[in-house]
């Protein structure tokens, strides 16, 4: 269905009607994304990690769509999934994507490549395993791609997790940055250049694919992504979550902390299913906040927010700490969304209600 020749909803427009149009609008916009995928088959590649497992929770709420979840682990993907095994639309793949996908009876209508999520500890010590394992996942997927689109009529559609850190950390802070703005690079040898360089390879080669052929391909880059994860990160966000729960104070150690977009994992699986239906093949598309609702937020005032939300949940009173002095808030890299909201997605979690549900489903996963 396209969102371009729908019928518009006729309202007058004042203060007390524009937020019901919107949840009208929605309303709508959900129904006309569960249609769309009805009766499909959608393989997740990385479905253990936090955008993957999300993934396949929103697909198996839809009631027909197949899913096929693509992990390493044996442990963890069926920790995860349990609850699933005994439906029919559900099926695991366990191997390392490194490996060629065998043939399906049944094709894949999409691959989503959720791989790549990683931690400053593996770009720093394992900087070789995460171009071998980007590169030659994407690789797979494209060779499977082409091949089933040429013995089947449905022609699958991949799906490329990109990154925020394609774009230059020298493009000037606190301008919005459109997806166009690749023209200048990192520095070859700076920290995280086998992450970034990598991923900007992996558009490269979809969209080589695309034009050579005929595979179609796009790619999201996606903001600063948190939300509940079973299997957490090695990030600061995560950490601080621990703390908070144990009741611990949270110590900032920097006395300059740039801001960045962050973007509720809720949103961004909105976000990719936007994509799914209606990216243009060759395209990327950010993924963000585009600064509003609150999500243009360094990582202290994020830190102020789960001990606020810990304490109200447990009666608590820890706190964050400043050991160095009273943190310096600069500016940061702030990503243009409008070419996705042309599709139709909309932001809808400021960064409090984000991190409030967060909170939440650690406490309740914990009994508490």
């Amino acid at each position: 269905m396209n969102f371009a020749l729908m019928t518009p909803i006729l309202v007058h427009i004042d203060a007390c009607n524009i937020r019901e149009a919107s949840r009208i609008f929605q309303k709508k916009l959900e129904v006309s994304i569960m249609g769309f995928f009805e009766g499909k088959q959608v393989l997740i590649a990385g479905a253990t990690g936090l955008v993957g497992s999300h993934l396949v929770e929103r697909f198996m709420d839809m009631g027909t769509v197949k899913v096929v979840a693509l992990g390493r682990s044996e442990l963890k993907i069926h920790r995860l999934f349990e609850k699933y095994h005994a439906n029919p639309r559900f099926s695991i793949i366990l191997q390392d994507a490194s490996h060629p996908l065998l043939k399906f009876d049944t094709p894949f209508d999409f691959i989503i490549n959720a791989i790549g999520g990683v931690s400053g500890s593996e770009i720093s010590n394992s900087p070789v395993n995460i171009i071998e394992s980007n590169l030659i996942s994407t690789l797979n997927f494209l060779n499977f791609l082409r091949r089933q689109n040429e013995r089947s009529i449905v022609k699958g559609k991949l799906i490329i997790l990109s990154s925020a850190t394609v774009y230059s950390t020298d493009i000037q802070h606190n301008n919005k940055v459109r997806e166009e703005n690749t023209e200048s690079t990192n520095p070859l040898d700076a920290k995280n250049a086998s992450y970034s360089e990598t991923k900007r390879f992996l558009e490269v080669l979809g969209n080589s694919y695309y034009r050579q052929y005929g595979v179609e391909c796009v790619a999201v880059r996606p903001s600063y992504i948190y939300g509940y994860s079973y299997f957490n990160a090695d990030t600061a966000f995560y950490q601080f979550i621990k703390k908070a729960m144990a009741l611990n104070d949270i110590s900032i150690q920097a006395s300059l902390l740039p801001r960045r977009d962050n973007i509720y994992i809720d949103d961004l699986i909105d976000g990719l299913l936007c994509v799914c239906e209606h990216g243009v093949p060759g395209e990327a598309y950010n993924i963000s906040s585009n600064g509003q609702l609150g999500n243009f937020a360094a990582i202290n005032e994020i830190a102020e927010i789960i001990v606020k939300a810990v304490n109200e949940c447990l009666g608590s009173q820890i706190k964050v700490e400043y050991p160095n002095g009273t943190t310096d808030i600069g500016g940061g890299l702030l990503l243009d969304n409008s070419k996705l909201t042309k599709l139709g997605w909309e932001l809808k979690n400021d960064i409090y209600s984000g991190i409030t549900k967060t909170v939440d489903k650690y406490l309740h996963a914990l009994n508490i």
